[in-house]
């Protein structure tokens, strides 16, 4: 009994000794365990700069909380404005410097990289080092920040290389610049490029890459290849790449073109810096679809009365009509500037002012757009503000603190915290104007072959001398009437010009133009030697070679404009001076007409269009009345009315005289064509179409053919052309007094003489 309590008592210590050192190991591993976790929590605070994950190599922003998304507190600084001048005729380059990290980053908006796990430790080591624990700081044109994200926004348009911003070697300073300051970042920085002109915008790459050696080589290799010849200057329509989004909802909407949309695609990507390079604040205007909505809200104002449930008389409108009423103010201002500025240097008018084209969005919506952009890519995300920096190209000679570019600019470095800079481009002005008269004394020596003999041309009575002789002949079917000697007539006009080539100067150059309406054909391409005639007859044989054939076919038009001349017709030429654009763009010195006058000048639809826009603008006068007061009844008081004569428009006297001008010549020319109805004993039309009946007046004819043969002759330094008009007329009548004078207009200039001859008499 005693052997089996002794053992009972030695088995229940033992059982005692092996819970305690049970008990010690488990509590021992838990201190372990416990101790562990401390560590690991201190040395991921001490220098945990980024996370691995095998998640995605996909590289995003650290979210700085969890909680409820909110706007992040703005640090506005004092904008940094700093004005050099960089010399573009040798240009030096100064490497970007990448600064020593600071202790205390002042912009850091630190990323984590998720990495493959395979190569996280020795990937995470390798960046830690490039970035030598701290922010990556970069120099472009003077602006040092820091980042891990850069996107650069540069202007591409033709404006960047105008002999006044440097030409071709400030731009390519330019390039050159960029290219240096993305070499000397860190190959683990993010960065893209993204060109623009206009609404065309070119992006690098469709999101940013990090700066390797590979990449850096494949930019400098695509953004060398734009602008690098000032002829063919801006973006192609191939280049533009970016994938608009759905329209964010500001003022500005869809509309937004040049460095805002550039802007935009840079948010897109939510980048921690943006540096703009451009020259000026370029163009932001409205849409025409929202042209249409500005000019319909002031119809329904000037249609709907003026009470208290009118448009006009609405206080809940009083906002937009104030609005409207500013854009107007400030369109007319631009035209009337505008007006000036091509008074001064000798350019012809317009045809008539499209107000609404003029109408632009005020700094503040496009400012408002790009912080609507910025609301939607960023605060969602809970990211820092972006940094926006702007580097402008001056003008030679201008100043950068002294126009609206620098006080627009201001508000929207200031809202992103950027800086300010500009430099010029120094004497590039005389060097481009010089490669420019070299250029045109190297065209004369080509088009007007000294060798060319020069031949005395006698043709229908008109007589001038010349190498390269045009023959222009009028091809619509009015040349055949019956009044006008028909078939037989115009066949003499044809033998006569065979006689005139023949009887030329072997090596004398000469050309055939016929046309009818838009349609010009061109017996050659260019001026060709007497020894290609062989072929005329045939050529001009298939010319009105009947009554039932009269005219010239589409298929049979050969001629290509050289260029669409900055005048009131622009691309709305036709008949008369449009065969003598294409006769001057190939430099005849001696120029024979054979018509029965200068013909219609037809304005297109969409010119037509501007005469009602214009008279609605007018009638509007830019007054909506004062809708401030209120009467007994809580009611709105008008103290104005919307067609309030003068207005906004008074400064535009010559758009009111053209267009009161216009709109009597159409109903003028309405009223006579009516009269003709009814004397040949013709029904009368539905309603007459007023805006297809509106033609271009002859003064604004004669100021076409003078810019063509400006840019063609004067500014190159050749000899202005005689140009002598042969007016064929019906027989037994005698001409009217307008066409003597118009023909005398239009010859007089051009040391030549309008002749008239009766088609039936034409053998004589």
């Amino acid at each position: 009994m005693k052997n089996t309590l002794s053992n009972l008592k030695l088995k229940s210590r033992s059982t005692s000794f092996k819970a305690a050192a049970l008990s010690l190991t488990f509590h021992a591993l838990l201190v372990f365990f416990a101790g562990s976790i401390v560590a690991v929590h201190y040395i991921q605070k001490q220098n945990a700069e980024f996370t691995v994950s095998t998640a995605s190599p996909k590289q995003e922003r650290r979210q700085t909380a969890k909680a409820k998304p909110e706007p992040p507190r703005e640090m506005i600084r004092p904008t940094k404005i700093v004005s050099r001048s960089v010399s573009v005729s040798a240009p030096t380059f100064t490497a970007p410097t990448v600064a020593a990290p600071d202790n205390k980053p002042k912009h850091a908006s630190s990323q984590k990289f998720s990495l493959p796990a395979a190569q996280a430790g020795r990937d995470v080591e390798a960046i830690s080092g490039r970035f030598g624990g701290g922010t990556p700081q970069i120099n472009f044109f003077g602006i040092s920040t820091e980042g891990e994200k850069f996107v650069f926004v540069i202007d591409a348009s033709a404006g960047m290389l105008t002999p006044e911003t440097g030409g071709l070697p400030a731009y390519n300073y330019i390039k050159d610049t960029l290219c240096q300051t993305i070499t000397k970042l860190p190959a683990a920085v993010l960065y893209n490029v993204i060109l623009y002109d206009g609404g065309k915008i070119s992006l690098f790459r469709p999101q940013p890459v990090p700066a390797t050696k590979g990449n850096n080589a494949a930019l400098s290799k695509w953004i060398q290849a734009v602008n690098q010849d000032s002829s063919a200057a801006g973006l192609a329509n191939e280049q533009d790449n970016y994938r608009r989004p759905e329209p964010y909802p500001t003022a500005v909407g869809s509309d937004s073109a040049g460095w805002l949309l550039s802007l935009q695609a840079a948010f897109e990507q939510r980048p921690d810096n943006v540096f703009i390079l451009t020259s000026d604040w370029g163009k932001h205007n409205i849409s025409p679809a929202k042209q249409r909505l500005l000019r319909d809200f002031s119809l329904w104002e000037l249609l709907s009365g003026g009470g208290a449930a009118s448009v006009g008389g609405s206080s809940i409108l009083r906002d937009d009509r104030k609005l409207r009423d500013d854009l107007l103010k400030r369109a007319v201002e631009t035209i009337q500037k505008q007006a000036d500025s091509r008074k001064n240097a000798g350019l012809p008018g317009e045809f008539l002012h499209d107000i609404p084209a003029y109408i632009e969005y005020p700094a503040d919506q496009i400012l408002d757009h790009a912080e609507g952009v910025y609301r939607t890519q960023y605060m969602p995300y809970q990211l820092e503000r972006p940094r926006v920096h702007v580097v402008r190209l001056l003008s030679e000679g201008s100043n950068s603190n002294s126009d609206y570019f620098m006080t627009y600019m201001r508000n929207l470095v200031r809202r992103y915290n950027g800086e300010f800079e500009a430099f010029s481009g120094r004497q590039s002005a005389s060097s481009v104007n010089g490669l420019q008269e070299s250029v045109a004394d190297q065209t004369a020596d080509m088009t007007q072959n000294p060798e060319a003999p020069v031949s005395p041309v006698k043709f229908l009575g008109a007589n001038a001398d010349g190498s390269r002789i045009a023959f222009i002949l009028d091809a619509s079917a009015g040349m055949l009437s019956v009044k006008t000697g028909g078939t037989n007539t115009y066949a003499l006009i044809k033998d006569c010009i065979i006689k005139a080539v023949a009887e030329l100067q072997p090596g004398t150059l000469f050309n055939v133009i016929a046309y009818d309406r838009k349609q010009v054909t061109q017996f050659r391409s260019q001026m060709a030697p007497v020894s290609q005639s062989r072929e005329l007859a045939d050529w001009l044989k298939n010319l009105n070679s009947s009554v039932a054939r009269s005219g010239l076919r589409p298929e049979q038009n050969n001629y290509t404009p050289t260029n669409v001349y900055d005048t009131a017709i622009g691309a709305d030429v036709q008949s008369l001076p449009y065969a003598v654009q294409a006769a001057m763009e190939e430099q005849a010195d001696a120029i024979f007409i054979v018509s029965t006058g200068i013909g219609p000048q037809p304005v297109s639809p969409e010119k037509a269009a501007r005469l009602l826009d214009f008279s609605i603008w007018n009638s509007l006068g830019g007054s909506s009345g004062n809708v401030g007061e209120e009467d007994e009844n809580g009611n709105p008081v008008i103290t104005g009315t919307a067609a309030t004569s003068g207005g906004k428009l008074q400064s535009l006297q010559q758009d009111k005289k053209l267009a009161a001008a216009l709109l009597k010549q159409t109903l003028d020319r309405i009223a006579a064509e009516k009269k003709a109805r009814q004397e040949a004993g013709l029904s009368s039309n539905f309603v007459p179409d007023i805006l297809n009946s509106i033609e271009y007046p002859r003064g604004q004819i004669m100021s076409h053919i003078a810019t063509v043969c400006k840019l063609n002759y004067v500014s190159q330094g050749l000899t202005v052309p005689v140009m002598n008009f042969i007016c064929l007329q019906e027989a037994g009548k005698t001409p009217i007094r307008e066409v003597p004078r118009e023909l005398t207009g239009l010859t007089k200039p051009y040391s030549g003489t309008a002749l008239f001859f009766k088609g039936p008499d034409a053998g004589k």
